[in-house]
């Protein structure tokens, strides 16, 4: 199908995205200097607000600036309430199509009772968000055909950390980037066979963690079970997930987290209680872990938290897709889902 297509191409296309954007980096820095004292907001719709949280977060922990995440939609009916925040502000609108209703009319809002800068990332060619845009980065080879997005949300979040990485001259972050598109095809073909298996037990709905700059990329990996397979899902922060959603988990759900090196100890403790409620989980890491019980997936390289979200997705993706043969959804054709929203 499609969907598993395009789930395996996006590693091809995040290196195809790197490429791209080299040459578009002088162009951002001078944008982001010249407004050295901006908010940068960033704006999406449902898979791009949820993309749109982690660029806020790895704004303020790369570069130190101060970044917002929007649900266009909201500052397209209260875009009047919001004025003060978007005065000389970078706008950041993340969207596949660059024709979504929400993005083009708030952006088109905004810029009548403000002063902004409009940086586009987008997916297609052409797009009406190039047409009201200071500059627009335009990656057709990451565009999802089917409905369901897998490999554009990929490219989409890859796309800033690559940004963010050269911007912030973080060396370290660029080689982590560039080993996740040289091994990413490994790492599927090393999961694949495992991640089918998981999607074989007996849960009916799907519950992801994680925190910080993945914050956006572990709620994004929460919708794909939505509209991939077509589950309940939600997504919460580690340790939150303790006040309330865990009288929610039990033997039915599907538990997907990840375990960095911050506070091992806290993200242990969680875990065995979630053990205890008979949940199935799976455990991404860098390396392997010793994990009596659980579906531990890693990477096999040394991955810094923010990147580790790359790999992360798709034990999202590839699960739900699985998941989706049982439920009987088509992940290319989902009933009642557009590839884009026009009001």
């Amino acid at each position: 199908m499609l969907t598993l297509q395009e789930i395996k191409e996006q590693y091809t296309s995040m290196g195809q995205t790197k490429e791209y954007l080299s040459g578009y980096i002088d162009t951002i820095k001078k944008i982001f200097d010249d407004n050295s004292d901006s908010n940068i907001i960033f704006l999406g719709c449902g898979s791009s607000y949820s993309i749109a949280k982690s660029y806020a977060q790895n704004t303020m922990t790369s570069l130190k600036r101060v970044g917002l995440a929007m649900a266009a939609g909201d500052v397209l009916i209260h875009g009047d309430r919001y004025q003060a925040i978007f005065e000389n502000a970078i706008v950041v609108a993340i969207s596949r199509s660059g024709e979504t209703t929400e993005i083009i009319q708030a952006v088109t809002k905004m810029r009548k009772i403000c002063k902004i800068q409009v940086i586009s990332i987008v997916c297609k060619e052409d797009s009406t968000a190039s047409r009201i845009s200071d500059l627009t980065l335009t990656m057709p080879w990451a565009f999802d055909n089917s409905v369901c997005q897998t490999r554009t949300v990929s490219c989409l979040y890859f796309a800033w950390l690559y940004i963010v990485g050269t911007l912030s001259e973080n060396q370290a972050q660029l080689a982590e980037l560039q080993l996740v598109v040289s091994h990413g095809d490994e790492y599927i073909k090393q999961w694949e066979a495992e991640l089918e298996k998981m999607a074989a037990l007996p849960w009916n709905h799907a519950v992801v963690l994680g925190d910080a700059e993945l914050s956006g990329i572990c709620e994004e990996g929460s919708l794909t079970f939505k509209e991939i397979c077509q589950l309940p899902s939600n997504y919460y922060h580690m340790l939150d997930s303790r006040h309330g959603p865990m009288v929610m988990i039990g033997k039915e759900t599907l538990v997907i987290m990840l375990i960095s090196d911050h506070s091992l100890k806290l993200q242990k403790a969680l875990l065995e209680d979630l053990k205890k409620k008979g949940a199935a989980i799976i455990v991404y890491t860098n390396e392997a872990m010793e994990l009596d019980g659980i579906c531990n997936i890693y990477f096999g390289k040394n991955l810094s938290y923010p990147v580790m979200g790359l790999p992360f997705l798709v034990i999202n993706q590839l699960v739900s897709y699985f998941k989706s043969g049982e439920t009987g959804a088509n992940p290319d054709q989902p009933d009642g889902l557009a590839p884009w929203i026009q009001l």
